[in-house]
Formats: C-alpha cells, structure tokens, sequence
C-alpha cells in the first residue's frame, strides 16, 4: 500500500485498557514509514516521515485486541480529515521565526557540532521541532501538535521554551535584542527570576 500510518497519543488513563483500545486525542500526525526493522518477537521498530496533521473523524471496528488476528486487524483503522496549518500574514513572525530558529540550531549543536540547519525552514515545522526536542509535559507538547494558528503555536512554544527554563539564558544573551522574543510573552511575563512550569497549559480536548 502507500505505508501511511498515523501516530495518535493516548489520553490519561490508559493504562488498564492498554490491550483494548484506550482513547486517544483525535488529532493525529499522519506518516509515511519510510524504514522499518523486523525483531525477533515480531515487531518492528520503524521510521515516519510526517506528512500532515489529521482529525480522526471516525474508528472502524477492525481491531483485534490483544493481537488475535482471527478477530481482525492488529492495529486501529480510522477514517481521517487532512488538516491544514494557518500561517501568519506577511512577514510578522519572522523576527520570532529567526529567534526560535538560533535557539533550535544551539539545542542541536550542542548534540552534534556538525548539524545543519535549513535557514528557510516554515515557522510552523520549526515549532513542531522545537516541540519534540523538548522535555515538556506529553499533555503541553500535544496542546502545542493540536494547535492549527502556526502564529499562537509560535507563541505556546515560547511560552514553553520559557517556562521550562530553556529560553532565559538565549535572553540573556542578547537575543531578544534581535528577534524580540520577549515580546511574545507579554512584559509581565518576562521576568528571569520567575518560577518556571507555572503558565504552559496542558491539552484538553474538546469533545464536540
């Protein structure tokens, strides 16, 4: 087939419906495997190129839970939405696209001198990236995935970034002066002296 695959979090809870099928967030990432590994118990470990956001819009009772393939399939099938970013008009975020992009390029330097970054890299991707590099709440990192505005995803990632401690010492060495990332905090909010982890939301799905 076209080896898409979606990628769902499950919701607080799941664990004694693990071999069932626990709920998830209905806003997925949609992907393509584009290298897989068979172990020795069966399973595969594989790797996704992301394609889209999505909104599962319907689940097919297909599934065989606890993996008993006379009753169906070994995994969940759903019908899906494509989904589309909504990008800021004109060249407002770009200052703010700079600044995330010099603070993603040191998050990543500091694994490996030799990385390079794509300089033209979308606003929107970037968040994402910045995103799954960070050790934030699983809850916060999918309110910032759920978020379709890429303009008020910037500023969760800020607000993130922020409060976990990660962007304070980027401000303190200059780069606000540049890409006014502090502005996107608000002036109450920029305080190096605050206390971290106090103001990111967590996701909460709305049901309808």
């Amino acid at each position: 087939g076209e080896r898409l695959i979606a990628m769902a979090m499950l919701k607080p809870g799941w664990e004694p419906h693990y071999e069932g099928s626990p709920e998830i967030f209905t806003m997925v990432g949609l992907g393509r495997i584009v290298q897989e590994q068979k172990l020795a118990d069966g399973r595969f470990n594989i790797v996704l190129l992301g394609l889209k956001r999505a909104r599962v819009v319907e689940e097919l009772a297909s599934f065989a839970p606890a993996g008993d393939a006379s009753q169906g399939k070994p995994y969940r099938v759903g019908r899906l939405e494509l989904l589309e970013d909504s990008a800021p008009d004109g060249g407002a975020f770009e200052q703010i696209r700079l600044g995330l992009l010099a603070v993603y390029v040191t998050l990543m330097r500091a694994r490996s001198s030799e990385w390079k970054p794509d300089p033209h890299m979308s606003l929107g991707l970037l968040c994402d990236l910045l995103a799954a590099q960070i050790d934030a709440d699983p809850l916060v990192r999918q309110a910032v995935f759920a978020e379709l505005d890429v303009a008020a995803r910037a500023r969760r990632v800020v607000e993130m970034l922020h409060d976990l401690g990660v962007l304070f010492p980027f401000l303190e060495d200059g780069l606000d002066d540049r890409f006014g990332l502090r502005g996107i905090l608000g002036a109450d909010e920029s305080d190096g002296e605050k206390q971290y982890g106090q103001r990111a939301e967590p996701f909460h799905e709305n049901p309808s």
